[in-house]
């Protein structure tokens, strides 16, 4: 298949789009601003709030299938401009939709656990969305132009990945617990108050390939199995690279300062698993994975 995968550069993009372009996909990577370390893809600067620029991407190339994981995804950064987080995740998504139906692409949108309030013990995909902060509600709006578009459309909702990231990326949870934990002896201090299904960034690129490769349409949660906080996720994370547990110490999010609200939504995978035969990792794997930099796929 012929794969456009927008926001290549980003963490969650440029592991999707080399994961598609290894198992045989013609994949055609576009990105914004920071030009991504892609050995063999062809990628092509965008901006996906112009129409005209998407346009003419997408004439250019016809593609099979959109992977849309551009996005404004620090959920801090959209509380503080909401209009810049509207314009880059919900017209952005709109540009994209529109020109998938005028030149007859199928779309898979990379959506967010953070369309929940996190009140509910599980979430399966049919739940009510119901977003706490301005991040989950642009993903909310992006998620119902896919979904009541003419195109073929699927939605997968991802939940804190990880793994290693470039230069031009933020690090990632695991790295900055690493990094804290390598550059002094000092106690490291991680949110007791803030949960996740944390999933190997692999995991993510393995299951979105199934989907498409499957023709599967509809919401999917692409999660790890475990919910987990924060602060015992830091815990594992130090015991598995060998530093002392007892130095990770608990924190809250209210004394941080922070103004976007976060989720704690713990969503189930069982329809992702049933249909694809494919289940994620748990952390102690994927923080192995991480170790020895392997792929098991």
């Amino acid at each position: 298949m012929r794969i456009v995968v927008t926001g290549c550069a980003g963490f969650v993009g440029r592991c999707v789009a080399e994961h598609l372009d290894e198992h045989g996909h013609e994949v055609i990577g576009a990105f914004h601003r920071h030009t991504p370390a892609l050995s063999a893809i062809t990628a092509h600067q965008f901006d996906v709030t112009d129409e005209s620029e998407v346009q003419r991407l997408l004439q250019e190339f016809t593609p099979d299938i959109i992977v849309h994981a551009a996005a404004l995804v620090d959920a801090d950064h959209c509380e503080r401009d909401p209009e810049y987080a509207w314009e880059t995740n919900v017209t952005g998504t709109k540009n994209v939709v529109r020109n998938a139906e005028e030149f007859g692409s199928a779309v898979l949108l990379v959506s967010s656990s953070f369309v929940f309030s996190g009140t509910a013990d599980q979430y399966v995909e049919s739940d009510t969305r119901d977003p706490v902060n301005v991040y989950g509600e642009t993903k909310v709006a992006a998620e119902k132009t896919v979904g009541q578009a003419p195109v073929p459309s699927t939605v997968v909702r991802i939940d804190q990945p990880y793994g290693d990231s470039t230069s031009s990326q933020t690090p990632t949870m695991v790295e900055w617990v690493r990094d804290k934990l390598t550059a002094s002896e000092e106690p490291v201090e991680v949110f007791a108050d803030w949960s996740n299904n944390p999933i190997h960034n692999h995991d993510i690129a393995v299951c979105i390939r199934l989907l498409l490769e499957g023709g599967h349409r509809g919401i999917y949660h692409v999660v790890g199995p475990e919910h987990i906080s924060r602060y015992h996720w830091a815990r594992r994370i130090a015991a598995v690279i060998g530093h002392d547990v007892t130095r990770i110490e608990p924190s809250h999010s209210a004394d941080s300062g922070l103004p976007a609200e976060r989720p704690n939504a713990n969503l189930s995978t069982t329809k992702l698993v049933s249909q694809i035969g494919y289940a994620p990792e748990g952390i102690y794997q994927g923080l192995q994975r991480m170790a020895h930099n392997v792929s098991t796929e």
